[in-house]
């Protein structure tokens, strides 16, 4: 079984139950070698709590051994996406446009020959296409430059959460 059958699977299975709690997938990693790990991402309108997770794993888990897609032994992880949240799709991107992000890109892309990791704030998000203003390399010149690209050459992406804009606001 391909990987991508396998995770056509694992959503089929596992989306279901997410919404029976009236959650969201938020996304899902699933990490084959050795022992495999299976990390879901669960979110809510007023996030989730640790309880929620807790009882959307036993339910999965459950499912998953009633399936039985994944050979082999496994770890199954269920977890809020958090602060510094992956992402997964374009549209998740552009949820956070104005927000700062790292994006690791599946090959160097011509724009930056020899680069693939960026960190800078979201742009435009028009479909699968994207811009981001990248933050200048430390030691180079202080010129903010734009990355345009398509979210298929996005291997990973996450938020990164600005701690120092938080100081001194009240709570």
């Amino acid at each position: 079984m391909t990987v991508t059958t396998i995770h056509e699977q694992l959503l089929e299975i596992i989306t279901p139950v997410i919404r029976s709690f009236d959650l969201e997938l938020w996304g899902m990693d699933f990490i084959q070698g050795g022992k495999a790990v299976l990390r879901i991402y669960i979110d809510g309108p007023d996030g989730v709590t640790i309880d929620q997770c807790a009882t959307v794993s036993r339910h999965i888990g459950l499912a998953l051994e009633v399936e039985d897609i994944i050979a082999g032994a496994y770890n199954l992880e269920v977890s809020s996406p958090g602060l510094e949240r992956p992402l997964f799709s374009a549209a998740q991107l552009a949820a956070y446009k104005g927000h700062k992000a790292e994006l690791v890109l599946r090959a160097p892309c011509a724009q930056f020959p020899g680069r693939k990791k960026f960190t800078g704030v979201v742009g435009n998000v028009e479909g699968e296409n994207f811009t981001l203003q990248i933050d200048p390399l430390k030691g180079g010149d202080n010129l903010q430059e734009e990355l345009s690209a398509h979210w298929d050459d996005v291997k990973k992406a996450r938020l990164i959460y600005d701690f120092d804009s938080e100081k001194g606001q009240k709570r």
